[in-house]
């Protein structure tokens, strides 16, 4: 049976953010970047010691951002991010979900 998990996301958060998740029974990293020049959020992801699992994933609603790696250090799942794309503003407004599926 598939489960999915809700990744919180702060209310206002500021440009630049990292918070430590626990997906699939795996301490995972992620780091938030906003791009002002794009205007779009990009995603790093990292093991718990800190080694780069995936970079530069842009924040793009209804595509599985995970679909490329292929690392044993990442749970297999897939990380999307449900609603509209998010802006400065709106990352942890509730108008996007960023929801990790596991089979």
């Amino acid at each position: 049976m598939a489960t999915q998990v809700e990744i919180e996301l702060p209310a206002k958060p500021e440009p630049f953010f990292t918070q430590r998740n626990v997906i699939g029974g795996i301490e995972i990293q992620f780091r938030f970047a906003w791009n002002s020049r794009a205007n779009r959020w990009t995603l790093q992801i990292f093991d718990a010691n800190e080694s780069p699992i995936a970079l530069c994933v842009r924040l793009l609603p209804g595509l599985p951002l995970t679909y490329r790696i292929s690392d044993a250090r990442f749970p297999v799942g897939d990380l999307v991010l449900l609603g509209s794309i998010p802006t400065l503003e709106t990352l942890g407004d509730g108008s996007c979900s960023l929801i990790y599926f596991e089979p």
